[in-house]
């Protein structure tokens, strides 16, 4: 009550003191309370290592959301908590057995990944399809069911099935967008549809998704569904030759935490040979266009600010 207002004026060193009496009193939910505040840092000091704590406490009694906010912060990127990715995983695997919301989602995406457990991408099918039958909001459940079921990735290839999930997460996973993106521009699922596929990536190239960028440099120079433009092409390349993506520094340090061992020069690699690659095919579309066509595709790729497309180049 004191922590939102309700019936009594918002005060949140009473809130922190009701939720400790009923926390040392030995209540699950009190517990779990305190270990978001002191994880958060919204209405005391921040306090991972008191986080853990409360946590714990409550996920020894049973109650999933602590186990499974207790799961994440053994799981690395919490110093100075150590990181146990195998205990981390135990908590998890408890929460997602009791269904608790986002447990068996994220149970999938440590198979998935290797993350304290083997991986094993049958058993984050698995998971990922538990969590979208426990719940109508688990998107990135169904996005990453969409993407397995797109590659044959632990579970028989279905372009179908793949659509189907895609669909289900679209409107709130990004990724979600750009499979389906993919299937329309091939026709696999879903009758043929490169309009459908061009109003996707372009909506995703505002957003400054490369992936969708990339596609729609492929379908100017190709013509698909919109008029074959050389320009537009070499300055969307030009864009992602220029604007190659890196991983921050405080990123970086959360994935040597918590991801498996490589991921992070699997990145660097990925990201540099993307960006070599549109630099090839910048420099492959320019020998077919005149110097100033060159110089305004340079200039359209300067000019681009998220949230919009680069301009048609007709006069």
């Amino acid at each position: 009550m004191y922590a939102i207002g309700q019936g009594v004026k918002a005060d949140g060193a009473q809130a922190i003191a009701w939720w400790t009496k009923a926390a040392e009193a030995g209540d699950a939910e009190a517990q779990w309370e305190l270990g978001l505040e002191y994880n958060s840092g919204q209405r005391v000091r921040r306090d991972y290592r008191q986080a853990v704590a409360w946590y714990r406490k409550a996920a020894e009694q049973g109650y999933g959301a602590a186990q499974m906010n207790l799961a994440n912060m053994l799981s690395g990127g919490y110093p100075p908590v150590e990181e146990d990715r195998v205990e981390a995983a135990r908590w998890l695997q408890l929460a997602a057995d009791q269904n608790t919301t986002g447990a068996a989602s994220m149970l999938g995406s440590w198979y998935s990944s290797g993350i304290g457990v083997p991986h094993d991408d049958t058993r984050a099918v698995y998971w990922w399809r538990r969590a979208t039958e426990s719940s109508r909001l688990a998107f990135n459940a169904e996005a990453n069911l969409g993407k397995s079921y797109e590659l044959g990735r632990g579970v028989a290839q279905d372009y179908a099935q793949a659509f189907f999930r895609y669909q289900k997460a679209v409107l709130m996973d990004p990724t979600a967008k750009q499979g389906l993106a993919r299937l329309y521009a091939q026709g696999l699922g879903t009758e043929k549809n490169t309009a459908q596929a061009l109003a996707i990536y372009s909506d995703l190239a505002k957003e400054g998704w490369q992936d969708a960028q990339r596609h729609l440099a492929g379908m100017y120079e190709r013509g698909d569904e919109v008029q074959k433009d050389l320009v537009i092409a070499c300055a969307w390349y030009t864009l992602l030759a220029t604007t190659s993506l890196t991983v921050g520094s405080d990123v970086r340090d959360l994935i040597a935490r918590t991801a498996p061992a490589g991921t992070l020069e699997k990145l660097d690699k990925a990201f540099a040979n993307d960006a070599r690659d549109a630099k090839v095919n910048a420099e492959r579309i320019a020998q077919e266009l005149t110097a100033e066509q060159v110089d305004k595709a340079q200039k359209l790729a300067s000019a681009w600010k998220p949230g919009t497309l680069i301009a048609d180049s007709a006069p």
